[in-house]
């Protein structure tokens, strides 16, 4: 009986369940039902009894020590939280390029405690592993579901800097922060060696560190399914797991005494994400039971590697890395031999002979299919729910590349081990590896610019396919006798039809305005006939809201846009627009001719159309009418004004433009009375003023705003405006995207 199996079954169940309840005591009852539950199974069945017995226990140990996790060691942040601390903080890591300057992570000792936090740094500040930096910091606790990110990497503390910081350096770098200069060293050696255009791939495959990997990059790895190769697993762990066993010419002894520390190691380099502990703990378990000649049981490694996971940090099981590690693994070992089985059936792929070329590319082949499907099918939901995509094209791009990359991983890591010693040589061997890189990154561009190839949760068809392609594959393991080749039959069918009606639906609509849930920013996506627009792309999240904006036309089968018209230059009506323009083709860029013009926007764009008179736009069966502000106008006030205009059907976006920018504009056109009204600067109290709502006296008014931003909006005073004038009022940080048909 795999008793740790169930034991952390329990254990990672009542852990996930008490995430959910915050207050301590019903963690304690939680512990209480889970082991009164056992009791009573193992008294009312001696034979299953046992099992649900060991669950329950784990559920029991569960419950008990995140109750213990959350009182004890958490419970004295609650009060530090949004609090301005006085903090001396130990560096542990180099730091971290991102948007808002650099993070560093580091420890922090507070009421006796030691706390791993992630704290933000003026850029250019040069800080190394063991510095002491000093100063006042602004807290945040991350304890909860809103940052799992955060606390499923133990980082449980964030602080954002007030006033100077003094860093100390430290005297010597001490052992524990060896792995992370030996990190460095080899991400700095990779840049050396490596061309630009392949180095931060080449860093991420090895190390797992993706802030050099172009966004273009990323995306590919994403869209064609094969994202995974860039968060070290287990694929990066057998891989040199198998190099050590070649090396060592299969010796048991020596395999394990050179295996284990250099598993071990490279964990320790690579950050020890919950993959990476996952993966090398049951890599250890699979040396040590070769190395007894112990039977070695695959979901027993599995419950050890999540165990001391979960034990280390309950909140692990937040992580997303965690729940696709482990998920992953779960369908592999479900799911995968069944495939399998199937595939190599003398009746199919089995009927050549294994000994010759055909059989051995037929076993391979299956092999590597069943391998990433038996994954797919357990942590396909997981990815839609987090990332709003599914990969059709995972299978096919895995069968195709991932064995390239395993050689790819061999030349990058003898790349860094001869580059102190033998550089010219690794040079030439990094010119070899960065070739294949290429290849790798074009085959991948080929595959996800397949029409389908990934599908977007925003489509309302594309993801009742995806509910009942799980319904089916229930009813294909309860039921008798099971017909896999009519299963195929009848998710290629619902596919198929999905994706017609779903092309169909555009055409069929006289015009379809979606307002996307991009955060605190604005996207809004006009269509009518065959053309599409799309004004504004920006968030302060980022390039997201490019992410976003590509995947909602994508999943219609759009990949060309008629056109991209920018209101204004705020980063949050912008910043997404380049990353749009990189992955749907856009015939032309619309931007406001104003002083403060950012004319880096209109790099790379094909077509570039400065607006500074009134324009019309033919839009399907309607037209959309661009309105500038003021000549010489700057910032919020230069926001061109958009109205689109089909049978019974009139939108106007305001941008972020003022009152007094609205009445300018009512000056410009005689506004007729709107359905839709997109209101101005995301609720401000600046815009959205009486005399265009008496004018225009909307039926529908739709904020686009960003869940607890910082600003207040949608403000009130605003509120109060649109209920007076009897609008409807829908925003994005409540209803989601919010789509308008006709």
């Amino acid at each position: 009986m795999r008793k740790l199996m169930w034991f952390t079954l329990g254990l990672a169940g009542t852990t996930g369940l008490g995430m959910f309840l915050t207050d301590p005591v019903q963690r304690l009852i939680l512990a209480f039902l889970c082991l009164t539950v056992g009791i009573f199974f193992r008294i009312l069945s001696p034979s299953w009894g046992r099992v649900v017995l060991m669950a329950m226990a784990g559920g029991t140990v569960g419950a008990l020590w995140l109750f213990a996790y959350g009182q004890v060691y958490l419970a004295p942040l609650e009060s530090l939280d949004e609090r301005p601390q006085s903090l001396v903080i130990e560096a542990r890591d180099y730091p971290m390029q991102t948007q808002r300057g650099q993070t560093v992570d580091g420890y922090v000792t507070l009421e006796g405690r030691t706390y791993k936090i992630r704290f933000y740094l003026e850029q250019g500040e040069e800080v190394c592993p063991g510095d002491e930096i000093y100063g006042t910091f602004v807290l945040r606790n991350t304890c909860g579901l809103d940052n799992a990110y955060y606390s499923g990497l133990g980082i449980f503390l964030l602080g954002y800097p007030v006033g100077t910081q003094v860093v100390v350096p430290g005297d010597s770098l001490p052992w524990k922060y060896f792995p992370a200069r030996l990190r460095r060293s080899a991400m700095d050696g990779i840049a050396n060696l490596f061309p630009p255009d392949t180095a931060g791939f080449a860093q991420a495959l090895l190390l797992g560190q993706t802030e050099n990997l172009s966004t273009e990059t990323d995306r590919i790895l994403q869209e064609s399914g094969i994202r995974h190769v860039v968060a070290v697993s287990g694929l990066h762990v057998s891989i040199l797991f198998g190099m050590v066993h070649l090396l060592t010419r299969r010796r048991r002894w020596l395999t394990a005494w050179v295996g284990i520390p250099v598993l071990l190691l490279f964990s320790a380099v690579a950050g020890f994400s919950p993959s990476i502990v996952r993966a090398c703990a049951m890599q250890v378990l699979m040396i040590l039971a070769m190395l007894w000649e112990r039977e070695y049981d695959p979901p027993t490694a599995l419950a050890f590697g999540a165990g001391i996971l979960l034990l280390w940090n309950p909140y692990a099981i937040t992580s997303v890395s965690f729940q696709l590690s482990v998920g992953s693994m779960i369908g592999i070992f479900l799911i995968s031999g069944k495939i399998r089985g199937y595939l190599l059936d003398k009746k199919r792929l089995g009927r050549w002979n294994r000994k010759k070329l055909p059989g051995r590319l037929a076993a391979w082949g299956a092999a590597s299919f069943s391998v990433t499907l038996g994954a797919m099918l357990v942590t396909t939901p997981l990815c839609a729910y987090y990332f709003g995509t599914v990969s059709l094209v995972s299978p096919l791009s895995n069968l195709l590349l991932l064995w390239v990359l395993t050689y790819l991983f061999y030349g990058i890591i003898l790349c860094v081990l001869l580059g102190g010693v033998l550089a010219p040589l690794a040079g030439l061997i990094a010119q070899v590896v960065s070739w294949g890189i290429r290849g790798v990154l074009e085959v991948a561009k080929v595959l996800r610019d397949l029409p389908y190839a990934n599908l977007s949760t925003e489509n309302v068809y594309l993801l009742g396919w995806l509910i009942f392609a799980y319904v089916l594959l229930v009813l294909f393991l309860l039921l008798r006798p099971r017909k896999p080749g009519l299963l195929c039959i009848c998710l290629t069918i619902g596919l198929v039809s999905s994706i017609f009606f779903s092309a169909m639906e555009r055409y069929t609509d006289s015009y379809r305005v979606t307002v996307l849930d991009v955060g605190q920013g604005q996207c809004v996506l006009i269509q009518s006939g065959g053309d599409c627009y799309v004004v504004d792309c920006g968030s302060q999240w980022g390039s997201r809201a490019g992410e976003l904006a590509a995947d909602a036309l994508k999943g219609q089968g759009i990949s060309q846009i008629s056109g991209l018209i920018l209101t204004h230059y705020d980063f949050d009506h912008t910043s997404g627009a380049r990353e749009l323009m990189e992955l749907v083709d856009t015939d032309t860029l619309y931007l406001p001719h104003t002083p403060d013009a950012d004319r880096s926007l209109a790099q790379g764009a094909e077509h570039v159309y400065w607006i500074s008179t009134v324009l019309e736009l033919p839009c399907g069966e309607g037209k959309i009418t661009i309105l500038p502000g003021e000549k010489d106008s700057t910032g919020n006030e230069s926001s061109l004004c958009i109205l689109f205009q089909a049978e019974n059907c009139d939108i106007l976006i305001t941008g972020d433009r003022n009152k007094d920018g609205e009445e300018y504009l009512l000056e410009q056109i005689d506004l007729p009375r709107l359905d839709v009204l997109i209101v101005g600067h995301h609720g401000a109290d600046s815009s959205t003023g009486l005399p265009l709502l008496q004018k225009t006296r909307p039926d529908t008014a739709v904020i686009s705003v960003g869940e607890g931003n910082p600003y207040g909006h949608p403000q009130p005073q605003v509120l109060l405006r649109l209920e007076l004038f009897g609008c409807r009022v829908l925003r994005t940080d409540q209803n989601g995207t919010i789509v308008f048909r006709g």
